[in-house]
């Protein structure tokens, strides 16, 4: 498994096809994916809007459908939280290769905007080429993630791992869920018990 990490200053993203962004958020944070396929991409984002500007704006770009303003700031020093429909070529590349998806740590601050993409080296290498032939950025780095830990502290074993991306795949945690824990146990000829206990652990 590897994780490339693309970085655009945010002068230059006004000459990107997504330039729009920086003149309705001043801050983008992406907390999880919603539904994931080609062209119907939902995530939840957390957001700080530019003055003047609030989440109607976001019909202005026209790579991002505003669903939902799941919270509203109780104050100026506080963000939304909003449910979005992504649609740019990139993003729908990344939900087809079935392999690949943005991480933890995607945002835009006032430096510019990180995108972490992880995935399997060949299908990652499709996506990052893609980006950078689009949009060349002015960084790139890439690492190899190691998730075979052998201390208490390590994030899953390798049977969580298969179990969380089967279960992921097949819309376990998609909201609704698009599969219950009894399909999955049949499907995978476990019982159910010890898959809901292995879910438990890996969430």
């Amino acid at each position: 498994m590897r994780e490339v990490t693309l970085f655009w200053k945010r002068t230059r993203l006004a000459n990107l096809d997504i330039g729009g962004i920086v003149d309705v958020f001043t801050q983008l944070e992406f907390i999880s994916y919603v539904k994931r396929v080609p062209k119907d991409i939902r995530i939840i984002l957390k957001a700080n809007f530019c003055e003047g500007r609030s989440p109607k704006d976001i019909e202005d770009l026209h790579f991002l459908e505003l669903l939902e303003v799941i919270l509203e700031p109780k104050d100026n020093s506080d963000s939304y939280i909003i449910l979005v429909k992504l649609n740019h070529s990139v993003s729908n590349l990344n939900a087809r290769t079935n392999g690949t998806s943005a991480a933890p740590g995607c945002r835009l601050d006032g430096e510019g905007l990180t995108y972490i993409i992880q995935g399997p080296p060949m299908k990652l290498r499709i996506v990052t080429t893609l980006a950078r032939i689009m949009s060349k950025p002015d960084r790139t780095s890439a690492r190899s993630l190691d998730f075979n830990l052998t201390s208490d502290n390590s994030l899953l074993s390798p049977k969580q791992l298969k179990l969380a991306k089967f279960a992921y795949d097949k819309g376990f945690f998609d909201v609704p869920k698009r599969i219950r824990v009894s399909d999955l146990a049949e499907q995978i000829g476990l019982a159910r018990a010890t898959i809901s206990e292995h879910l438990a652990r890996i969430e």
